[in-house]
């Protein structure tokens, strides 16, 4: 293929102030602001384990469009971690607190940090 000057300076400009794009959940790219994103990590505790909250979690984030981990840690406990808009970082948080309808989350301690696009997409992990 062959580009002339032209259509190099046409698409250098455009793509100058491109934003990284990012799959939703259907598979469709978007554009988003990355400014706004950060990471979350949450271990909770209470009855969170043995009654599917993993699955619960995952299903959340995905729906959410977060990317990160979920699994179960010796003493009952449950650590999530997710990137991704701060907006649904925060949903996210209130969905860990009500959990699936056989869990009773007692409590939940919560660590904010940076977005740094370590995950592509939120797994179950089965291994501490």
């Amino acid at each position: 293929m062959i580009f002339f000057e032209k259509d190099r300076q046409f698409w250098g400009a455009k793509l100058q102030g491109a934003t990284p794009f990012r799959t939703d959940f259907m598979g469709q790219r978007t554009t988003e602001d990355r400014s706004t994103w950060a990471s979350v990590e949450a271990t909770v505790s209470g009855l969170v384990q043995g009654v599917g909250y993993r699955f619960f979690v995952q299903r959340v984030a995905r729906n959410l469009n977060l990317t990160g981990y979920v699994m179960n840690l010796r003493g009952g406990k449950v650590r999530a971690f997710a990137e991704g808009p701060r907006d649904s970082l925060s949903i996210f948080v209130d969905e860990l607190r009500k959990g699936p309808p056989l869990s009773s989350v007692e409590e939940i301690h919560t660590t904010w940090g940076e977005y740094k696009g370590m995950y592509s997409d939120f797994s179950i992990r089965f291994e501490q």
